[in-house]
C-alpha cells in the first residue's frame, strides 16, 4: 500500500481536526468528572441529613 503524501495546508487542516477532536474529549471528560464530584457531594450531603435525623454516622 503506497504511503500518501499531504500538502502543507491538508496536513494543518488535519492538526486542526485533530486539536479540535482533543479538545471536545477533554471537556467531556472535565464534564464527566464534574459530574461525578456534584454527584458524590450531593449523596454525601444526603447521608449527613440523614445521619442527623436519626442519631447514626453513616
Amino acid at each position: 500500500m503506497k504511503k500518501e503524501e499531504l500538502s502543507p495546508e491538508q496536513r494543518e487542516e488535519v492538526r486542526k481536526i485533530v486539536r479540535e477532536e482533543i479538545k471536545k474529549a477533554n471537556m467531556q471528560s472535565m464534564s464527566a468528572s464534574k459530574v461525578a464530584e456534584i454527584t458524590k457531594n450531593q449523596i454525601q450531603h444526603e447521608l449527613d441529613k440523614l445521619s442527623n435525623e436519626f442519631g447514626t454516622n453513616l
